[in-house]
């Protein structure tokens, strides 16, 4: 029985092939002719077809196939063009269609989708041509291309230069991020787990009394006292699909249109968190007012869990900072003070070996003389006494090497000049440094 929808394509390969280069000849168009020159070639290809044209990202059907596997044949003409990547280590490298026509069936249809790309303007267009034997059918079809594919799963989606990329990556730092694995002050962990469990439970509550269902959240504090962390950690509870913004600014956009595309996306994913962090960098002034109206202007953002941080709130414009339906609750991440310091040192005074490891007293006068210092500086104590001592062939005791690194720390940290990792430990081999903190000892505490 044949497929519903299915036509003779005899006639249509042979004029494909008699039109083998139309990409190529396509291609020699003037740069805003090239779609209208592609579309007219497919459509006179499928005379008893309907022919729907997509520039939108959000019909990703790579994605989609991963998805929701099926039976799909590339055709030969026009020539494909495969692109491959390497995906990194253990990842092998992977291709993918980067122009070219795929057929392939779904409920009984048979529909065809032709790719290109090719540069206009600032940046890259990417065009899908959608063939099938109705526009109901084509445009049921590419909806529901788009739905699965625009899920976000088990990774994370990540916004830059003006596009999604899902990253697996980022899913994995941050399951491996829990409040056990942090150190902050008593009762801060469970008062934060609580928050906002308790927030995600309250969705019935929050329609009942007319008000809408949204939270946004403000870390701040100095850079390196465990906003991130925290975000991480909350993140890996919750349990809810995460949209993490990476930057605004994009070579063929402009701020407002990016803001216009995350909190789209965000709507369209919820409930979900929108994560956004250094959010003094990310907003200027000239994008502040349209940010505003996104996070708290006429659009509905109900089920939209915004959480941002800042290393300078003196920087954020009141608007953003003071304003309760914005930001309605802040979250200060301050300096350690001497019994988290000594927790902090003793959780990575346990991950060193037996014979590098410092006594309790030795870790309660480090936290002493440290005062001042971030989580992100007490990681670096622990992490350039161990690597100072091995490369001074261990001929002083640990404690005496950190102790001589806790005053180096402190130099640099009343320097005004902006100082390298790498050049924390004098006279130590940077790359044994850099070694050591790609390592499992490795991560931001910021």
């Amino acid at each position: 029985m044949p497929v519903e929808g299915t036509v003779d394509l005899t006639g249509y390969r042979a004029r494909m092939t008699d039109h083998a280069g139309l990409l190529r000849d396509a291609f020699h168009a003037p740069g805003p002719a090239i779609g209208y020159v592609l579309n007219d070639a497919i459509a006179r290809a499928y005379p008893d077809r309907y022919v729907m044209r997509t520039q939108d990202h959000s019909f990703d059907l790579d994605t989609y196939l991963v998805r929701h596997p099926a039976e799909v044949v590339v055709q030969d003409a026009p020539r494909p063009e495969w692109a491959s990547f390497w995906a990194g280590p253990g990842s092998g490298v992977h291709t993918r269609l980067a122009q070219g026509h795929r057929t392939l069936d779904w409920e009984g249809s048979r529909f065809d989708v032709i790719e290109a790309s090719w540069v206009q303007g600032h940046g890259e267009r990417t065009t899908m041509w959608w063939v099938g034997p109705s526009r109901e059918r084509v445009e049921a079809f590419a909806a529901h291309v788009a739905e699965v594919a625009s899920e976000v799963r088990e990774e994370v989606l990540v916004f830059a230069g003006g596009g999604w990329q899902r990253s697996q990556k980022l899913r994995d730092a941050i399951r491996a991020v829990t409040f056990d694995s942090l150190v902050l002050e008593p009762g801060r962990a469970e008062g934060l787990l609580a928050d906002f469990q308790g927030f995600l439970a309250a969705r019935d509550d929050y329609r009942k009394h007319g008000a809408p269902w949204k939270r946004g959240v403000l870390f701040l504090g100095p850079p390196g006292n465990g906003k991130t962390h925290a975000i991480k950690a909350l993140l890996n509870a919750l349990e809810l699909p995460c949209l993490y913004v990476q930057s605004f600014e994009a070579p063929h956009m402009g701020p407002q249109e990016a803001m216009s595309e995350v909190f789209e996306r965000a709507r369209r994913t919820t409930p979900c968190a929108l994560v956004l962090e250094d959010l003094d960098a990310l907003v200027t002034p000239r994008s502040r007012s349209y940010f505003l109206n996104e996070l708290d202007g006429f659009a509905d953002n109900e089920g939209i869990l915004t959480l941002a941080t800042t290393n300078h709130p003196e920087r954020l414009d009141p608007a953003l900072l003071n304003r309760p339906s914005r930001f309605d609750r802040k979250y200060a991440f301050d300096l350690p003070q001497e019994p988290e310091r000594v927790r902090f040192l003793a959780l990575w005074n346990e991950r060193f070996e037996p014979t590098s490891r410092l006594t309790e007293g030795e870790l309660a006068q480090l936290a002493a003389r440290s005062e001042g210092f971030s989580y992100a500086y007490l990681k670096e104590l622990m992490l350039s006494t161990l690597v100072a001592w091995m490369s001074a062939g261990r001929a002083s005791t640990v404690f005496d090497v950190a102790a001589a690194q806790v005053e180096d720390l402190r130099e640099q940290m009343a320097s005004a000049e902006p100082v390298r990792r790498e050049e924390f430990v004098p006279g130590v081999d940077p790359r044994l440094m850099a070694a050591m903190r790609r390592g499992a000892m490795g991560g931001d505490e910021d």
